[in-house]
């Protein structure tokens, strides 16, 4: 046993003795609530009950009270029977009374007169409604679960058949691990601002919060709930939606199953992409026309028990996936003979595709002066001389043997044609292997005391190839050099459940849940990538980077993106004691509570190893005709292999460790009151204490405008405040500047976090037909701890000590002087970029819900409701620096080359062009209004349809999913100009879903009963309108004064707003106007009209007339369809073994849909309108045109939905 289980198993029995008496929660239990009436409806008091767990035989027992009513407390998921007794009546016993999370059964027990020896059986309602508080929330049942077709198997996809639910643009259901993101807004929470449990234990990563630590195997889920607005104060840590999901139990009868899943591309269909590119393939072109490869192979067993009946059980899964996806790359990549400074062989191919050399020496034009067709490179060009090479070479003694050795892991291309727009195309091979194993135990102490605990093992991996394309972020296409990347995770729950008398539960529960992030170096060749380490030199001194044995070669952010990340190192510990405890007393039910955890988190920061930015100038020179800052040869490539080429560069001292701790505490106290027979009110508060995250080793710096003082100039400190008690990194440095905070978090908490929660619900006629319920409350969320803590250490001096240079690929050693130096602008410490915004604000949001339930008929239920929430504070990223309105249309009119740094706030720090400072602030807002529906019916044969639909809208001003510092509010001066569609706004929601068991034709013969009896039926269907997009903009070439002859003298910069003067928040800053034509095209291939958009009209320095989200993305219209066999088996295992082959299809109609990159505010430049051309009008944009040859408005990528895949499985059941 590892010692770190063992610290785990003494920190439970500890914390089980010393906090028994605390209490809080997130509840993975529930309740019944009931009356005892007789045949005329009379209340009967005094009434002997005794509720049974139909698998463990558990017990519990109370009495109803004066006014006939009972109460069970806090009872595990199952089902249940309650027996009653009372002298004069018959037994009651009431079967199959089924308790869900978080959810309070409601039923009537009938008694009939006579004598207490007879007994009247009878079966609970399968539906009931809700009348007992104004919450908005579903259960998902273990047969939705374990039945549904789940495209990977994945519960996430469950969550989304729910009212309310949006996901994202790029939001893939399929994928586990570090490739899948919940990015999905509950009722307009921001989709980072939900909390999900499983088995009451926190499963979200606290850095983002957008991914999760655990994916439960669907064979090992009992069911969840997911309370979407106006829950109670028993929840918190959630400024969205609360998912609390239920693992299964084992009881007296062994029940499992063993199944195999696979898929196989051979079944799959080919979707719309591919159909259009067999009509224009490239010669000699390995992959175009032809399916991804996909191979995946999901297999596993369950098995549940008792180990002592009535007393000790036990469940078990374990699951594994082993997938092998291809994915298409392609690029243009040079030849060996051009690796080696040749580059005969581009000119041979466009001197074949007409070019005349004595038209221009470049080759890009025919004999008549017209340009020539050739998507490859420019030639080269001799920055020395700006003319060709002599003979199209490099000489030998002027290539860069860094830059050869950096190209080296660049595959040879596989098109010959080097006119075609890539030479090189390749399915490369991305293997993806998940397992899971978990286990639970039950124990039934005493009769009045239970034991539980769970523990579950995960390991997500991507070896040999980095997904770069799925999510991961930082690693280039090449197969040769690569990073292997895997995300094991771990959860351990325990929870002692004590009930004191008939009317009081206590339960306490200890959790953990961690996971761990690691990168390390892989591909095809990966020793390749230590002799690119050796050949590339590097500013600092290696022996004090933190991987100083195995550093990761040199990113290149170019044209053309080289890099890999590994080694890296990521770690999440979160440690949580809390306890529930209820007392049901005459017409109140009470509930109170507290909530401690100690969490930490460890993640380096940094870019020891270096990065490069792109060519910059030549042979000692910045600056000269032709290759400012831009490629001295015009061609990437040769850039890379010819000797003194200057690059624009990065690198810090040493990779840092981002160490933040963080403590909650919470308070909790609630009553339901069942203020009359049919009208309930459910009220109550939650207190928040959650200080700000601080570092354990103190080593916190924030730029802070209090602290700039322009006299200071360029100093790294300048404007620098330290958290309280870190070492004094400036004055050790001897940089001027540099105070220090009174909080080791450097940001104010706030105390005073406290919400209230109230809600009712009236049976309106009191039969439990017809409930109208409402509610409203306050739920605050804790930031992201990324954002407060975690980027600032990669960001600030004095403790991250950064150079950003340029020099040349080859050293051996870098020098500023002399008479041939190798590097510019080096100037050690770097400058501030990033802030914390410096008040007590929280995330919250302010939820309501006026809601009605109808049981129209038996085992049927209708809910509609108007539900509403405002988000307010929410986080998100401003540029501190960003321009005042006053001097915008200064910067915009200077003259070329004017760094102009006096109209910037804090344009002292910079030497030469300004900066953007993002701000980590809590200036979001966001505002949705919806009317959610759900239909719900259960059927004969455990069958159940479920429908919901839900229109709404969703306005905000900034991101709503992860904070980015690309994505936030575009205007510090004036937030509103960026104000709405939120990226989650999809009016139109609906989905459906069904599972179907037909007759098994039991007692019929054995052909009939064989060929039409035991088969099952399942779909889920979804229909979406797009997520909102924001179309972005700028200008090319627009000009803004004339000479006499009319010839342009100046143009005006891309950003005719001046928000983005120093390049900040790219996403949301400048945006087309609307001309009214309407946003889609009609043509699926280029789904963005672009005849919607125009940049003429824009007036210098004002905002423009269109905000966040103009135009709706491609929708959702996906079909999901499953059919299963089922043929009896010899019931040696028990009654219902059986043996199940089931066939699902995935998008069954193989309907095309798409998407446009991860975000609605995505880099994607088919986004982004590019105005060229025009002038400047008496301060007015216009004659611009739609930049030639853009790809605005195409549509780039299937849809995560993908075309039609085929799964096939088998399935052993008992």
């Amino acid at each position: 046993m590892g010692s770190g289980l063992v610290k785990l198993i003494a920190i439970l029995a500890i914390s089980s003795v010393v906090l028994v008496s605390f209490s809080a929660a997130q509840k993975t239990t529930g309740d019944v609530d009931g009356t005892v009436t007789d045949p005329s409806s009379a209340v009967i008091p005094g009434c002997a009950l005794t509720l049974t767990d139909q698998a463990t035989r558990a017990v519990r027992k109370t009495t109803s009270d004066a006014q006939g009513h009972f109460s069970f407390l806090q009872l595990p998921v199952g089902t249940y029977t309650i027996t009653t007794t009372k002298e004069g009546f018959k037994t009651g016993s009431q079967t199959n009374v089924a308790v869900h999370v978080a959810t309070v059964t409601t039923t009537t027990v009938q008694l009939e007169v006579g004598a207490a020896t007879e007994t009247v059986t009878v079966e609970a309602a399968a539906v009931t409604l809700n009348t007992e508080n104004g919450e908005v929330g579903n259960v998902m049942l273990s047969n939705q679960v374990s039945q549904l077709p789940l495209n990977g198997r994945n519960f996430i996809e469950l969550t989304t058949l729910m009212p309310g639910t949006a996901v994202g643009g790029g939001f893939d259901n399929k994928n586990k691990g570090l490739l899948a993101g919940v990015d999905i807004s509950f009722s307009g929470a921001p989709a980072n601002a939900n909390q999900w449990r499983v088995n009451g234990t926190n499963n979200n990563d606290q850095g983002s919060k957008r991914t999760i630590l655990i994916y439960p195997s669907v064979d090992a889920i009992q069911e969840f709930k997911i309370l979407r607005n106006s829950y109670g104060p028993e929840y918190g840590g959630a400024g969205g939606a609360e998912i609390n999901l239920v693992t299964k139990a084992g009881g007296n009868q062994f029940h499992g199953d063993a199944y195999y899943y696979g898929r196989n591309d051979v079944l799959n269909a080919e979707n719309f992409f591919l159909g259009q590119q067999k009509q224009n393939c490239i010669a000699g072109d390995p992959v175009c026309g032809k399916k991804n490869y996909l191979r995946r192979n999901d297999f596993g067993y369950t098995i549940g028990g008792p180990i002592k009946k009535d007393k000790l059980f036990f469940f078990w899964s374990e699951e594994w996936n082993r997938e092998r996806r291809g994915q298409v790359r392609q690029a243009w990549i040079p030849t060996a003979a051009e690796l080696g400074g040749n580059f005969t062989d581009l000119a041979q191919a466009r001197m074949a595709a007409g070019a005349d050399p004595t038209k221009d020496p470049f080759l890009t034009k025919d004999s008549s002066g017209n340009t020539i067709n050739c998507g490859g490179p420019a030639m080269p060009s001799d920055p020395s001389t700006g003319q060709p090479f002599a003979g199209y070479m490099i000489p030998a003694g002027q290539l860069s043997p860094a830059g050869q050795a950096y190209a080296s892991q660049l595959p040879p291309p596989n098109i010959s044609n080097l006119c075609a727009a890539h030479d090189w195309v390749s399915q490369v091979g991305i293997p993806l292997n998940w397992r899971e194993e978990n286990v639970r135990g039950d124990l039934n102490i005493t009769k009045s005391t239970t034991l539980m605990i769970n523990f579950t093992n995960e390991s997500w991996k991507n070896p040999l190839h980095g997904y770069e394309e799925g999510g991961l972020w930082g690693d280039s296409n090449w197969p040769a050099v690569s990073d292997s990347w895997s995300q094991p995770s771990k959860m351990l729950v325990a929870k002692l459940t004590s009930t004191i008398g008939g009317n009081k539960v206590n339960d306490f529960a200890f959790s953990w849940s961690a996971n761990r992030i690691n990168i390390t170096q892989a591909g095809d060749n990966p020793q390749l990538q230590q002799q690119i380490v050796s050949a590339m030199p590097l500013i600092f001194p290696t022996s004090g980077k933190l991987h100083s044995n195995q550093l990761p070669e040199q990113i290149c952010w170019c044209s053309t993106y080289i890099g890999a990340l590994g080694p890296w190192g990521n770690r999440q510990d979160l440690f949580t004691w809390k306890d529930d405890f209820s007392i049901a007393k005459a017409k109140h039910t009470f509930k109170l509570g507290v909530l401690y955890d100690r969490n930490a988190k460890d993640e380096e920061q940094g870019q020891e190893a270096g990065g490069l930015w792109g060519a910059a100038g030549y042979n000692s020179k910045l600056s000269g005709p032709g290759f400012a800052w831009n490629s001295p040869t015009g061609n990437m490539w040769s850039d890379m292999i010819l000797k003194n080429v200057l690059w624009g560069a990065n690198e810090n001292s040493k990779n840092l460790i981002s160490d933040p701790r963080w403590r909650d505490t919470e308070f909790y106290f609630g009553d339901t009151w069942k203020a009359t027979k049919t009208f309930t009110l459910d009220y109550g508060l939650r207190w928040s204490l959650m200080p700000d995250a601080y570092l354990a080793d103190n080593k916190l710096a924030s730029f802070e405008p209090s602290a700039y003082n322009p006299a200071l100039g360029t100093s790294p400190c300048n404007g620098i405040v330290f958290a309280h008690g870190a070492p004094n990194g400036c004055a050790a440095q001897g940089f001027a500047g540099g105070v220090y905070s009174s909080r080791r978090s450097i940001v104010p908490s706030n105390y005073h976090l406290i919400a209230p929660r109230l809600g009712f619900a009236w049976d309106v006629f009191g039969h439990g037909f017809w409930v109208l319920r409402a509610g409203v409350g306050q739920f605050f969320s804790r930031d992201p701890i990324s954002g407060t803590s975690t980027r600032l250490v990669g960001a600030n001096p004095p403790f991250t000590v950064g150079v950003g240079p340029e020099r040349t690929l080859d050293g051996p050693t870098y020098t500023t002087s002399g008479s041939n130096p190798n590097m510019f602008d080096y100037a050690v410490g770097g400058t501030p970029t990033q802030s914390v915004q410096m008040n007590t604000n929280l995330a919250n949001s302010w939820q309501w819900n006026l809601t009605t339930e109808i049981a129209p008929f038996r085992n049927a239920k209708l809910e509609i409701g108007y539900v509403g929430l405002r988000g307010i504070h929410l986080a998100t990223y401003v540029d501190i620096d960003q321009l005042p309105p006053q001097n915008r249309l200064a910067w915009i009119t200077r003259k070329a080359g004017d760094n102009a740094n006096n109209l910037f706030p804090f344009g002292a720090l910079y030497g030469g062009a300004p900066k953007a400072m993002y701000q980590w602030a809590h200036l979001g807002d966001s505002v949705y209004h919806s009317l959610q529906t759900m239909f719900s019916l259960k059927m004969s044969r455990n069958s159940i349809w479920q429908t919901s639909y839900t229109f709404s809208k969703n306005i905000a001003n900034t991101e709503t999913d992860y904070p980015n510092n690309q994505d936030g509010i575009a205007d510090l001066y004036n937030p509103r100009a960026s104000r709405g569609l939120s990226d989650f706004d999809r009016p139109n929601v609906f989905s459906s879903s069904l599972v179907y068991n037909l007759p098994g034709l039991e007692g019929r013969n054995g052909f009939l009963k064989g060929v039409a009896g035991g088969w099952e039926t399942s779909t889920v269907v979804s229909v979406a309108t797009g997520n909102a997009l924001t179309i972005t903009g700028r200008l090319q070439g627009t000009c803004l004064t004339f000479d006499t002859t009319g010839k342009c003298t100046q143009t005006i910069g891309q950003d005719p707003w001046g928000v983005v003067g120093n390049g900040s928040l790219t996403n949301f800053g400048i945006r087309p106007l609307l001309t009214g034509k309407p946003c889609f095209s009609g043509n699926k291939a280029r789904w963005i009209n672009p005849a919607a958009f125009t940049m003429n009209g824009y007036v210098l320095g004002q905002p423009p007339q269109s905000s966040i989200g103009q135009c709706h993305g491609p929708g959702i219209r996906d079909v999901d369809f499953a059919l299963d066999k089922n043929w009896s088996m010899p019931k040696i295992l028990g009654e219902n073994t059986k043996l199940q082959f089931r066939l699902e299809f995935f998008n069954l109609f193989n309907h095309p849909m798409f998407r446009f990159g991860s975000s609605s505010a995505d880099s994607n430049v088919n986004l982004q309108f590019v105005g060229q051309g025009g002038q400047i009008v008496n301060g007015v944009v216009q004659g611009t045109t739609l930049q030639g040859g853009s790809t605005f408005g195409n549509t780039p990528f299937s849809s995560n939905l993908g075309n039609r895949e085929i799964q096939y499985a088998l399935k052993f059941i008992f």
